[in-house]
């Protein structure tokens, strides 16, 4: 691809409507109006009360969940963590209510099992500094969830763009490397 095609792509990506789509078919996760909007409320005194920057809001809300139904809790079962999940997000109007399909909380459960395996392991072998490798663990699955639900393509768009630039553009005058 040419520079002028590749920013050709980043403008093109940047001036789209960002809007992240659901597959069309199957049964959708729907809940109550009435619930949904206390969800909502409470999410707001929430963020107003643990302030983070807007981009780490839904992160952030996402290992505090994350730490209820695992480490509070001690809820083992992905499908279990993955569907209170999906129901607070769309309850705290992070989700949209009635669109997303019910086998998004299999996916969502098929990305958590593999932190739960790690956070057992953590727990039985007693590890050093347990709590800060505990810690890293629900905030990596954090992170990987929220890119699950709503991917940046714009963000990520940027992030390609520039590296391939830096991959065009960059050469090393001296290749050798000294050894000592």
């Amino acid at each position: 691809m040419q520079p002028t095609g590749q920013m050709e792509w980043l403008m093109d990506i940047m001036s789209a409507e960002t809007k992240t789509s659901f597959p069309n078919d199957g049964e959708r996760i729907k809940l109550s109006q009435m619930v949904s909007k206390l969800g909502f409320f409470y999410e707001k005194l929430r963020n107003v009360i643990d302030y983070h920057e807007e981009h780490l809001v839904r992160r952030s809300s996402l290992e505090r969940l994350l730490k209820r139904q695992i480490l509070l809790l001690q809820e083992r079962k992905a499908a279990v963590i993955s569907q209170t999940l999906i129901f607070e997000f769309i309850r705290a109007g992070y989700l949209p209510n009635d669109v997303l399909p019910e086998t998004m909380i299999q996916d969502l459960a098929r990305q958590l099992e593999k932190y739960l395996v790690f956070l057992d392991y953590i727990q039985k072998n007693r590890l050093p500094q347990n709590q800060k490798l505990t810690d890293w663990i629900v905030s990596l699955a954090a992170a990987e969830i929220n890119e699950t639900l709503s991917p940046n393509e714009k963000e990520n768009a940027v992030i390609n763009f520039m590296y391939s630039h830096l991959v065009e553009n960059l050469s090393f005058l001296n290749n050798k490397t000294e050894e000592k």
